[in-house]
């Protein structure tokens, strides 16, 4: 998909950005004529001209149009089009404009300055620096690290376009049937989700998503799990797994239920009751009744105010999953290495009997006694995952070697120690993460070094999204 941004200048004497785009890589260019322009635009035939300069005039006096006034609202300072450099450069746009219509160029305003407000990224003028690292982040390529700041708001105009085109922007009107486009007033990295979503690509949407929700507070916290899990259950679909997809269903409803009727955009309500109907064609196929998914049952996700997306996918992509779920060779009965002999006991005493069949998966992390400080800060490093693992329906177990739990610190003490010295060898400490049947799925010694807790979270996962229940 080919747009093509122009911070435009108001006279062909000084420099205009221009950005070509394809897909999210980008190229830039500083040229002074519209004879120039014009030449690049045949030359690179994009779908979308996105021009940062008004199109319209304002229809009452004052100089502001509606879209204008819309910005000042929203606490987007935006200048008077008749006074003389704003003047100069609306007449320049609306000419412009007109030379590319008639060439067959879809032609769109937008306002890169206001843009970045939304989409959170530095000030130009303070940092450009920091704008180009941001647009980076954003997804986008190819970005010199000399460009000036007219090419970097050529490539925020060029973005906006793009996010027009993938129907996540919003087209705020002057009036006159046309106006300003701008970046919806989300998370772009929820946005981001919802696009991958609509592609098909399930799994990446629910990664963009999490991050959102790990810095989110209810009720968002709760309307992104149910987004998270919308997508894990169209994944199991894909996978034919009816039994995984309903359990993540039914815990889908309960999250979205707690929700207010309207966030970031989404009707939450109607989201719901299409989660209720996606629920009921995938409980005809776990009891039977029966053998094809009707895939026209994707929830679909829309934002309010955003431009007409595209047609969307509703299989999973076959790019989606990632590169390790792609290597991983599958395990064949005599390949699987199971825990055995396993007894735990509480601080009291209490003999604990770990039971697998109860969790997606389980984390085991063996600890020292409770003289080591590195042990006792990877406890409180793991206690914190506890949350973020009980979402995927994983246990936690922390098992200290010893008499006692440290103060201050959680978990188990270990019954026997066959146990470590089989799966960890003379490190006596490390991570193991066991599925629901006592598979080992992977260990860390620690001897090798601890697993960050995302490493953990990745494995688990990796389990929720492979296991048939």
């Amino acid at each position: 998909m080919k747009v093509m941004g122009i911070d435009l200048s108001a006279s062909e004497k000084r420099d205009s950005g221009v950005c070509l785009m394809d897909g999210l890589k980008v190229q830039t260019f500083r040229v002074k004529r519209d004879d120039e322009i014009i030449a690049l635009a045949r030359k690179f035939r994009p779908k979308l001209v996105a021009i940062d300069a008004p199109l319209s005039l304002p229809l009452l006096s004052g100089g502001l149009r509606h879209c204008d006034r819309e910005l000042l609202r929203r606490g987007i300072r935006v200048f008077p089009l008749n006074f003389g450099a704003m003047k100069q450069l609306t007449e320049r746009g609306v000419r412009l404009k007109a030379l590319l219509e008639p060439e067959g160029f879809k032609v769109i305003e937008v306002f890169p300055g206001g843009a970045q407000d939304v989409l959170g990224l530095p000030k130009k003028r303070n940092n450009l620096a920091g704008l180009r690292e941001g647009l980076k982040r954003l997804g986008l390529s190819g970005i010199k690290p000399d460009a000036t700041q007219d090419e970097i708001d050529a490539v925020t105009a060029a973005y906006v376009g793009w996010l027009y085109l993938n129907g996540l922007a919003e087209l705020i009107s002057d009036g006159q049937g046309g106006g300003i486009v701008m970046p919806l007033p989300y998370p772009p990295k929820f946005v981001s989700g919802i696009l991958l979503y609509r592609r098909g690509f399930y799994w990446h949407a629910h990664e963009a998503w999490e991050e959102v929700w790990r810095e989110s507070s209810e009720p968002y916290r709760s309307f992104l799990k149910g987004l998270i899990q919308t997508a894990a259950a169209l994944i199991q679909c894909d996978r034919g797994k009816w039994e995984g997809a309903l359990n993540l269903l039914e815990r889908v409803q309960r999250y979205l239920s707690r929700c207010p009727s309207k966030l970031w955009g989404v009707d939450v309500a109607n989201l719901l009751e299409q989660v209720r109907a996606f629920r009921e064609e995938v409980a005809k196929l776990a009891e039977g009744q029966k053998t094809r998914f009707n895939w026209r049952v994707k929830p679909r996700i829309t934002l309010e105010g955003a431009t007409v997306p595209f047609k969307e996918r509703l299989r999973c992509s076959k790019a989606d999953l990632p590169e390790r779920g792609k290597q991983k060779a599958p395990r064949g009965r005599g390949d699987m290495k199971w825990l055995e002999n396993l007894t735990l006991r509480s601080a009291n005493g209490e003999v604990v009997e770990p039971k697998w069949q109860d969790h997606v998966a389980t984390v085991m992390v063996f600890l020292h006694d409770g003289h080591c400080l590195a042990c006792r800060k990877t406890c409180q490093t793991f206690s914190e995952l506890r949350e973020q693992l009980a979402e995927w329906d994983a246990n936690l177990l922390l098992i200290w070697r010893g008499e006692i739990v440290p103060e201050g610190c959680e978990g188990f003490l270990e019954g026997s120690n066959n146990l470590r010295r089989r799966w960890l060898g003379e490190s006596s400490a490390g991570v193991l993460v066991v599925d629901r049947f006592g598979v080992v799925a992977k260990k860390w010694s620690a001897i090798e070094g601890f697993p960050s807790p995302e490493d953990v979270l990745t494995v688990v996962k990796d389990i929720a999204l492979q296991c048939p229940e």
